[in-house]
């Protein structure tokens, strides 16, 4: 088994250690962690993503037209 340190200092990764919580294979120590509740958390997940610069995959109206739009962007 691999084992893999992050050393998270910062309040700003709140929603990295949120996903990270929610897979099954990871297990995370906690050092002088402060509480955040799971409401808190939910706001700022919706704030990121109220943000975004492109749009969220269920808000795109024809995935085919939108996929062919991200490939001619790039050639």
């Amino acid at each position: 088994m691999k084992n893999i340190v992050l050393e998270v200092r910062d309040t700003e990764y709140g929603l990295l250690l949120q996903f990270l919580r929610s897979l099954q294979y990871v297990k995370i120590k906690a050092v002088n962690s402060e509480p955040v509740s799971a409401d808190s958390q939910l706001l700022q997940l919706r704030k990121v993503l109220q943000h975004q610069s492109k749009q969220l995959f269920q808000d795109i109206p024809d995935p085919a037209v939108w996929q062919k739009q991200q490939r001619d962007e790039w050639s």
